[in-house]
């Protein structure tokens, strides 16, 4: 079976990704040829459609997999008749990301003629299909999404109802603070807000906007810049305090296809005892943990001494774990040094494995935060 691309720029209407070397397919074509597709991005729902095969697994990243069984599928048998998850009878006409994140099996029961009485109650249908007859108050919408910032931000909340918010990262509701001017946030903090219609007495969704101010005790300078497609926030990006997740394709992470070489300027001189360096590694993405971390330091940003090193032993590159994506700390340990300048070395792996599809090809370097304790 080939792959998905997730390059939005090889796609092709007929879904098969339009880059001679690439040989995957379009990932918007996979997942309506699956029977479940994101119609209404960030609603959490995936509307359930006909599926093109009679039986399809997805391995998903926590070890769990989603089932797929179409009885009846066929040229002519598009529609869904009826759906069981988990082998109970199930009547909606959309599943949420948790119920797939757990790991189901989905039976679908397909037909030439659709079945009008399944799914069709209001609650049965999706973010996407809306009654004529049914209202909706529109959720607020913040008017600036980075979520690092230095110093003091303004944060300014867009809605024509009225608006109710937290900082705190609870719920709001009607007797939470009532947005008139911007918020000022000196400090890490989760902003929830929720709008409410006077006329009809009806709530929107609540939407989040998390904050996290920037370290401003040190500065970051590249002796070897990351790629430009992976440069997550410029120099800040690697001492921001946010966190890349397993999942790259969502951002958060710099890439090097050559060794990440970079050093922290503290501002002062402090005691040094460790140095973090996060990092990712999805093998089957080309992005491989770094083969050794070397730790320098220095008062004058001139003269610098060892101050520690730590190989990769833990994690072996195997074709078993290829399939896995993991994000891991490294941290190198030291005697405690005086220091101002610290230069942190991270190596390559460098060609790719011969039991790699792409064997020979040059492997990514993906590093996060760095933190120097």
């Amino acid at each position: 079976m080939r792959q998905i691309c997730a390059d939005l720029y090889h796609n092709t209407p007929d879904g098969l990704c339009g880059n001679e070397d690439c040989g995957q397919m379009s990932a918007w074509y996979v997942m309506s040829a699956l029977g479940l597709y994101p119609v209404c991005p960030g609603s959490g729902q995936y509307v359930v459609g006909s599926p093109l095969f009679d039986k399809a697994t997805i391995h998903l990243h926590n070890g769990k997999d989603i089932v797929i069984n179409a009885k009846g599928q066929g040229a002519n048998s598009c529609y869904v008749r009826s759906l069981r998850l988990d082998g109970a009878p199930y009547d909606k006409a959309y599943l949420t990301a948790e119920q797939l994140h757990n790991g189901c099996t989905l039976d679908f029961e397909m037909g030439s003629k659709p079945d009008k009485e399944w799914a069709a109650t209001p609650d049965a249908r999706p973010a996407s299909s809306i009654d004529r007859n049914q209202q909706i108050t529109i959720a607020p919408v913040f008017n600036d999404w980075q979520q690092s910032f230095d110093g003091e931000r303004q944060v300014k909340i867009i809605s024509g109802n009225k608006v109710f918010y937290t900082v705190d990262g609870t719920t709001p509701n009607e007797l939470s603070a009532t947005y008139i001017d911007p918020i000022t946030v000196t400090d890490d903090a989760v902003i929830k807000a929720v709008a409410l219609d006077t006329v009809s007495g009806r709530f929107s969704s609540v939407v989040t906007h998390r904050l996290t101010r920037t370290q401003t005790d040190r500065t970051l300078t590249y002796i070897t810049q990351p790629a430009p497609q992976y440069s997550e926030n410029g120099p800040t990006g690697l001492i921001d305090r946010l966190h890349g997740t397993s999942n790259y394709r969502i951002g958060g992470w710099q890439g090097w296809q050559e060794d990440c070489r970079v050093v922290v300027d503290l501002l002062d001189t402090r005691i040094v005892s460790a140095v973090d360096v996060e990092c990712l590694e999805n093998m089957k993405s080309w992005i491989f943990f770094p083969t050794r971390i070397e730790v320098e330091v220095s008062a004058d940003n001139a003269n610098w001494q060892p101050f520690g090193s730590i190989d990769n032993r833990e994690f072996p590159t195997t074709l078993e774990r290829q399939e896995l994506s993991t994000v891991h700390n490294f941290v190198v340990n030291g005697t405690p040094t005086a220091a101002r300048y610290v230069r942190i070395h991270a190596r390559n792996f460098g060609p790719l494995p011969k039991w790699h599809i792409s064997a020979g090809e040059q492997a990514w370097l993906f590093v996060d935060e760095i933190e120097v304790r």
